[in-house]
């Protein structure tokens, strides 16, 4: 029985060593050898112990869903599983071996994957679930060094035959990389118990006065009071008209910040240079009026 499998472009078949078992990532390429020609990383094994797990467990398909999805699977026999897997847990179907190959064959699927023969390896893949969110994240991972393989082969022909100019090559090839970190979906379910022991011991650093997690402290007393400090994942906005020191004021927190609590602090600005940022940061820890840096009268 024959599977079919994304084979890339200009493979016949596996380079020796490789094995339809395991993970196809190989060693450093040897001198001469065409690394575009390679075989794609993928681990059918442990796609084929996704599938298993699920069909054993059907209550794991909630927590590996959260992990990757049908397009992350290499062979499109798993793929196609995982699809039927899938439509069958969000319709609150039951799933068993015999309601898959019904769903399969309305379809018309049953044969594209194997037939019984296929199902029978899926079942025989694993003889546990519990290590079912493991297999999906080895699957997501290399599922993620697939596409960062093919938007590098992207950028690679867009700068070789000069389709654009540098710079819009340079903002095209960012976007490639970064869509791939983008698709990959970081949420994820978190236990009211694990929550509630992090809020407690923030709230002991608080009370301690320890800031590293009770929040990063502005410099500006009455500021913190309100707010307790800077904290993770919020976002601030100073909102003033122009002219009343809006930059200023994030300049004089982002000085504290790094000089006084040590953290490290990225300023962006879109309406200042870099130096004339240095030069209010120079005159706030020197005590010296910037409008008298200025003039050079200092």
């Amino acid at each position: 029985m024959a599977t079919k499998s994304r084979t890339p472009t200009g493979e016949g078949k596996p380079k020796q060593g490789s094995s339809s078992h395991g993970s196809s990532i190989q060693g450093k390429p040897t001198q001469g050898e065409n690394i575009l020609e390679r075989q794609q990383p993928c681990n059918i094994q442990a796609e084929l112990a996704v599938l298993g797990s699920i069909l054993l467990l059907p209550q794991v398909a909630d927590d590996v869903a959260l992990v990757i999805r049908a397009d992350d699977f290499y062979d499109d026999s798993n793929r196609l599983l995982y699809e039927h897997f899938h439509k069958m847990f969000e319709q609150g179907r039951r799933i068993d071996e015999t309601l898959l190959v019904d769903s399969l064959k309305r379809t018309g699927d049953y044969q594209k994957i194997g037939g019984a023969a296929y199902l029978v390896k899926v079942g025989e893949a694993v003889s546990t679930a519990a290590h079912a969110v493991h297999y999906a994240q080895i699957v997501r991972d290399l599922a993620s060094c697939r596409s960062l393989i093919e938007a590098s082969t992207s950028i690679l022909h867009d700068a070789y035959y000069g389709t654009s100019e540098p710079d819009e090559l340079l903002a095209s090839a960012e976007q490639r990389i970064f869509s791939i970190l983008d698709s990959r979906n970081s949420n994820s379910v978190s236990s009211i118990r694990d929550i509630l022991l992090d809020a407690m011991h923030r709230i002991d650093a608080r009370m301690r006065g320890e800031h590293d997690q009770g929040g990063v402290v502005t410099g500006f007393t009455d500021l913190d009071n309100m707010t307790g400090g800077l904290h993770n994942s919020e976002l601030v906005v100073l909102a003033a008209r122009p002219g009343m020191g809006k930059t200023a004021l994030a300049m004089n927190i982002a000085e504290h910040v790094a000089m006084v609590q040590r953290v490290p602090v990225l300023f962006v600005s879109l309406e200042m240079s870099a130096i004339e940022l240095a030069d209010r940061m120079l005159c706030s820890r020197a005590k010296v009026n910037s409008h008298r840096l200025r003039s050079g009268s200092i």
